[in-house]
């Protein structure tokens, strides 16, 4: 069965994130809470990098939040909320325009019930603000830049 660990008890699950204990005398891994996985077992990635949607319920020392102008969209209070809030020492946030940033993350997505859908959604005032110059400027150098790339 996919995902079942050596001793048949165990599974791991696609999105998890363990630490390397070591390797056994056969080559297999070794996990930090003392499962084996086989040297055969397919794919295993590092787990340097997760969305804040996979970090959720997860905490690490030191979290670097990359949030570029493509990420904008997708941002909001809640989002950087999970970012900001797996870190237990430090958190860095890295980012083209801090004020974009900021305006994004000021943005809330809570979920809308269906009579606040059929009534308009949220309140002027919680609705997302209208995108800057600055980032439609940022945008447009960007989809330049990306055709120029294109052409080469």
């Amino acid at each position: 069965m996919a995902g079942v660990l050596q001793d048949g008890k165990h599974r791991l699950n696609n999105g998890s994130i363990y630490e390397v204990g070591g390797f056994d005398e056969s080559g297999n891994i070794v996990l930090d809470n003392g499962w084996t996985v086989t040297k055969d077992f397919g794919h295993l990635d590092y787990g340097y990098t997760v969305t804040s949607f996979a970090s959720q319920g997860k905490t690490v020392d030191r979290v670097f939040v990359g949030q570029g102008f493509e990420s904008l969209p997708a941002s909001s209070r809640e989002q950087f909320y999970v970012s900001a809030s797996r870190a237990r020492q430090q958190v860095a946030f890295y980012t083209g325009s801090k004020q974009e940033l900021l305006e994004a993350v000021s943005r809330s997505d809570e979920r809308l019930t269906a009579t606040e859908l059929l009534h308009g959604g949220l309140p002027p005032a919680i609705r997302a603000p209208e995108r800057s110059a600055e980032h439609v400027r940022t945008e447009e150098r960007t989809r330049e830049h990306r055709e120029l790339v294109h052409e080469r």
